[in-house]
């Protein structure tokens, strides 16, 4: 479970560190994204029109930087997008309170841990597995 917290994290930070989308007349709804908005934020279909404003905002944002990322950063941020869109509600919660938490701490411990979390990240899931198996926790 930590790991998926962790993950979840990880694609939270990136939508809550970018700038906000701001709309004239308001965040839109689903249908009124556009044809690439909705392919690139498709993960979130079920629950985008239930999302807060501001995080709809954010998810904008991210999806308008998308096009200029790498094949295989785009590739990594979809599949968190996958992640975070099977979280329960209190995962979400439990990743943004982590979230919160990270980014309460001084930025040279801040970016130690995100730094230990992106050498994690590349590990095969063997060794992930083995990992987590170590420490008493399942997948």
């Amino acid at each position: 479970m930590a790991l998926r917290v962790a993950a979840a994290l990880i694609v939270l930070a990136g939508a809550l560190w970018m700038p906000a989308h701001a709309g004239a007349g308001g965040v839109p709804n689903w249908l009124a994204l556009t044809p690439q908005q909705q392919d690139i934020l498709r993960p979130l279909e079920k629950d985008w029109d239930t999302l807060e404003p501001e995080r709809r905002e954010r998810w904008l944002a991210m999806a308008q930087q998308y096009p200029g990322l790498s094949r295989d950063q785009q590739q990594r941020l979809k599949a968190r997008m996958q992640h975070w869109a099977t979280l329960s509600p209190q995962q979400r919660a439990q990743a943004r309170e982590i979230f919160r938490q990270i980014q309460q701490l001084p930025p040279e411990k801040r970016r130690e841990v995100l730094q230990r979390w992106e050498q994690y990240d590349q590990f095969p899931p063997e060794l992930k597995d083995a990992l987590r198996a170590a420490r008493g926790k399942t997948p």
